[in-house]
Formats: structure tokens, sequence, C-alpha cells
């Protein structure tokens, strides 16, 4: 039996980088590098699987990819074809600054650009593990405080304006104004400034030196068009026009978006780093996550990405769709409101021994096996394994039913009428949990966990919300609990924008729930900033274990990225960072293609 590490494991196998800039902070000679060109795969990777009576058996078959794809006939790769992508929800307003749903920062990544883009190997450290995108080159200051990018001067938005410098110095202003409310702007705090240095070339200037200032300066700014929105007033952005029909320079353009229907983007055919094989993708909505995987399953969509392990032996048994794996960059937990919808510190929830006590009552390990079997495991903190610099041997709230009820009774919460839930000064142990019907995974761990704490004799009032309903409630903080997911961007620095007490969604970030903890963040800066990977990695132990230990939430599962794709698609191996990370390269022979491939997309 292969279990979901092993499977991670046998994945992480990466082509080396072939772009290398400037090494920050050492160099000082500039160095120009040619834009990256279109190449083979080096793996494949394949999941076929069988499903006995007690447990989902994985076997991982990684061939190298480049055989195959030399022996496809190059007639087979020319333009042309759609892709289908089942989804549970459609997305939010489609700017980058407000992409903090996976499902939205899908469709932003195809129609906006970085400068440039993490490589899989994700090494966020430095600049060697990037491959230009926007920029075609840079260069580092002696000084390393500066670093100019030169911009790529065919690239054009994609109503035929050029790409400027003013372009990037306008969207770094934006993440960076409070006003608007974008989600990364705690990310971004040690960038001072961005200067225009010429019509092509722009120049971040940084606070002080520290190992992810090119992360920092490139993952949180998809550069947007200056002469379209420079003139909307910055609190208008995201209910403008401009989200609902937005203008990018990336390899696909936005065609339609019915609402509450479907969002199809089709090939940029003047984009500057070469048009993409695919002509058309297209996001069907469906109203939750186990319709969006039955119009996969029965041949309607050509990819859904949250395959869970019963939907296995129905995608095995169809002789013209596969599934994919990829190491996850995700996780959900329980989020606790520390407080009320007035402002006022939540009644129970503030109360530190009490969540470890609701922590410790929870078989988490029994809950994913239920809900995953081994395609998910138990996170430890805020983190996904597949991140660099990890050290997980911290102490974590294991599950402990009786250390728990002892806890509780210590409280002074005790069942006085005998009904199994606690009471203490006439009010009941209860709260209520929000869950989106767009997930069905956590639809089934909100059912476990209510029935897990009523054996601790607390109360779990499970509320299930369509997607954008439970969004409003969820920033808005009317909730006791909500069952949440983090699709991280591969460094640890995302920590700031979700758990840091000034990440708060008043100015864009997604600290819903109002957690504060001065040595949590205390910890985590100290592992940012630390040149030392030896000492990075112990201040970011020593962070995860302070969150665990405080009980911020309950960390619930890691799943791996299990996407079920056509068998007529071509695609190199998936990344952990999403499965669309390198969609353009996707493509479809054209012996293989079906009518929907030839005709305008609809929605199957």
């Amino acid at each position: 039996m292969l279990d979901v590490h092993r499977a991670m494991c046998a994945l992480f196998a990466d082509a080396p980088s072939t772009f290398r800039m400037n090494r920050h902070p050492f160099a000082a000679l500039p160095r120009t590098h040619a834009s990256p060109s279109r190449s083979a795969p080096r793996f494949a990777c394949v999941l076929r699987t069988a499903l006995p009576s007690v447990a989902l058996l994985l076997t991982i078959a990684c061939a190298d990819d480049s055989a195959s794809v030399s022996r496809q006939a190059e007639a087979e790769r020319i333009a042309g074809g759609t892709l289908l992508v089942a989804t549970p929800a459609e997305p939010g307003a489609l700017l980058p600054i407000y992409a903090d749903r996976s499902n939205t920062r899908q469709v932003t990544d195809l129609l906006f650009e970085r400068l440039a883009e993490l490589g899989p190997a994700l090494n966020t450290i430095g600049d060697s593990g990037f491959v230009p995108r926007l920029a075609e080159s840079w260069v580092w200051s002696t000084d390393s405080l500066q670093v100019t990018f030169n911009l790529a001067t065919e690239a054009r938005w994609h109503d035929g304006t050029p790409v400027t410098a003013q372009d990037v110095a306008f969207t770094f202003e934006l993440v960076k104004n409070p006003s608007a409310g974008a989600y990364m702007r705690e990310s971004v705090r040690s960038v001072d400034s961005v200067t225009v240095s010429g019509a092509n070339s722009v120049t971040f200037w940084f606070t002080h030196r520290y190992p992810e200032q090119f992360f920092d300066a490139v993952e949180h700014v998809h550069v947007m068009p200056s002469h379209l929105l420079s003139g909307m007033a910055v609190s208008d952005l995201r209910t403008s026009a401009f989200g609902r029909s937005p203008v990018g320079s990336g390899p696909f353009r936005l065609s339609r978006w019915d609402a509450g229907q479907a969002v199809e983007l089709v090939a940029n055919e003047d984009y500057h780093g070469g048009r993409a094989f695919l002509d058309r993708v297209v996001w069907v909505t469906a109203p939750d996550g186990t319709s969006a995987a039955s119009r996969f399953i029965t041949g309607q969509a050509d990819l859904y990405e949250a395959l869970q392990a019963e939907h296995i032996p129905a995608v095995q048994a169809a002789p013209n769709l596969s599934v994919r794996t990829a190491p996850g960059l995700a996780y959900a937990f329980m989020g606790f409101n520390f407080a009320t919808a007035s402002g006022a510190r939540h009644p129970l929830l503030s109360d530190r021994e009490l969540r470890r006590a609701i922590t410790r009552a929870m078989d988490r390990r029994s809950m994913v096996r239920n809900v995953f079997d081994t395609l998910a495991v138990v996170p430890r903190g805020p983190y996904a394994r597949s991140l660099a610099d990890l050290d997980t041997s911290f102490a974590a709230l294991d599950f402990d039913l009786q250390g728990a009820r002892n806890t509780l009774d210590s409280l002074g919460w005790r069942d006085s009428d005998g009904d199994g839930i606690r009471e203490r000064n006439g009010r009941r142990l209860g709260f209520n949990l929000l869950v989106p019907s767009s997930s069905a995974p956590r639809m089934r761990m909100a059912v476990l966990a209510q029935e897990q704490l009523r054996q601790a004799g607390v109360q779990l009032d499970v509320q299930t919300l369509e997607f954008n309903a439970f969004m409003s409630r969820v920033q808005s903080g009317d909730f006791d609990s909500y069952l949440g997911a983090w699709q991280l961007d591969g460094s640890p620095g995302g920590l700031r924008q979700t758990w840091f007490t000034n990440a708060t969604d008043e100015v864009g970030g997604g600290n819903f729930q109002t957690y504060t903890n001065p040595v949590f963040e205390a910890y985590a800066d100290s592992a940012l900033d630390s040149w030392s990977r030896e000492a990075r990695k112990e201040y970011l132990r020593q962070a995860y274990e302070e969150i665990t230990q405080d009980a911020a939430a309950v960390w619930l599962y890691e799943p791996l990225s299990v996407v079920g794709v056509h068998g007529r698609i071509r695609l190199p191996e998936l990344r952990s960072r999403g499965w669309w990370t390198n969609l353009e390269e996707w493509s479809i022979p054209v012996g293989e293609r079906l009518p929907r491939d030839r005709v305008p997309a609809n929605d199957g």
C-alpha cells in the first residue's frame, strides 16, 4: 500500500531550472536572458487505482514523457481545441488583487502576468528559482536593495496597448494602498517603492535585505493596465465593470462570462510568449462539488480538480479518463472567531483552554481517513508539506477525548441536565460552524466534527451556505467558526496574509477570525528575515508550534491534488502551485478532437 507521503515524494521529480538571473544578493553585473521557450515536460505522472474493501491502493506510474512527446506528430500540436472545466463555484471579481480564492485565481493567472514566475522546485530564496515572464531580464544593484526589471517590448494588453513600466508602478501602488483592500498587501510591506526608470524599465526599492526580496516583488504583483484603471476611484475597483470584463496581457483573454453558468477564455493571438495551443478554456459552474464531479465522469467536462476517493472507480472504468496527481499546497481548517460581529471578545472562543479542548476532542486522523482515504493527511499547522524548510517535530494538540473532557470539567462546563450537552451559568456549550456547499469534503468533515464534539458534550450547529453567501458571512465576521481552506503560494510568507494581526479583512487580508499572537508573529518574522536556512527552519518550527498550541484553529486536512482529466488532453506534469500553472502548454491532438473542440464552447 502506498500512502500519500510516498505519493508526494514520487511526484517531486522536477526538471532543472534553465534560466538563472543575477543571484541575489551577491551579483552585481547585469546579464540578459531570453524569454523561456516551450519545451517538452520531463515527467508525466498518472494515478492508477483500485479500491478494495479496506483502503484505497495507490500506484504511481511516472515515466519520462520526452520520448512520447518526440514521437507525437508535430501536426498534433497545432492550435485548437477546448478545455471544459467543471467547477462548483464561479469566480469573484477578476482583478488579481482580489483573487484570494482558488477558483478566481485560476482565471486571473491566465489573464494577467507576473514579471517572473516561480519554478516547479518552489525555491523562493534569491532569484535563481524563477523564470522570466512579463520581464525579459533583471539586474540587482550592488547593495541588493534595488532590482531593475526590463519588460518584454512585445508585450501588449488585450486591447492592443503596449505594456509599460508605468503599468507596473501603478499596480504596485494599488497593492500598497490600504483603500484598495488587496489581500497581499501585508506581503509587500518590505518593498518600499517602485519607480519608472524608462518606458520598459522599472525598479523595485526594498527597505532592507532579506531572502525573499525577489519573491515578494514578483509573486504579489500581477501587472494591471494603468490606462484603464488609473482614473477610477480605488474604493470602486472591486465592484467595477472591469472586474467582469478585464483586460490583461496574459496568454488568454476573456471572451464571455455568463453569470452563474460559465466563464470562457480564448487564446491571445498576440501573446508575446507565443500563442497557447488551446483555443478556449471554459469554466462551467455546477451547483456543488458532487455535480461538478458527475459532469466530468459523464463526459460533460474535460477536467475536475478535486476528485475524491469515491470517484476513482468510476474514472478508472472510463477508458477516456485519467487521474493526475501533484503535491498539494493547500490546507483546510476550522477557524475560530475571536470576536463577535460587533467587535467584542467572543464569549466562548476567545478562551484558549476551551479552544484547546475542542481541538483535542476531534480525532482528525479518523476523520481524514473517512473522507479522503489516503488522498490527504492531517496537517500539524498552517502549512503544506510541499514547502521547503519545514520541520514538523514540534508538539501538537493530538486527539485525547478524555483529556478534553477533563479540561471542560475544570472550566466549569458540565452536563447538569443529562441531555449530553454541557452548560455553565445557564449557557449551553455550543457554537455555529459555517460550511460552503461548493466543497463536498468540507461538508462531510463538518458532519464528522459535529458527531465527535458531541462526544465531548459540545453542540456544533452546522450551517451549509452557497459559496458567495458563505464568503459574505465570513468576511463580515458573522460566524462563530467556519471551515476554511488556503492555497499557499510556495512561501511560508503567506502566514502574514492569513494569520497576522494586520491581515484582517479590513485591509484585504485573510485573517477573518481576527486572530492575534505577537509571539507567533515574532517567530514567523524572524524566519522570513533569516539568511541561514537552519535558523529559518528553527524559527518556523517555533512559529508553527506557538500558533498550534494556542489553538488558533483546528488543522483538519492537507489534500493531495487529485485532478481528473480527459484522455485526449496532452499536458505536462501538474505542479503543486495549481493545475493551471502551465496551461498554455496543454494541447489536444487533431485526430482526437471532439465536436465541442471545433465549435464555440458551451456548457457541454
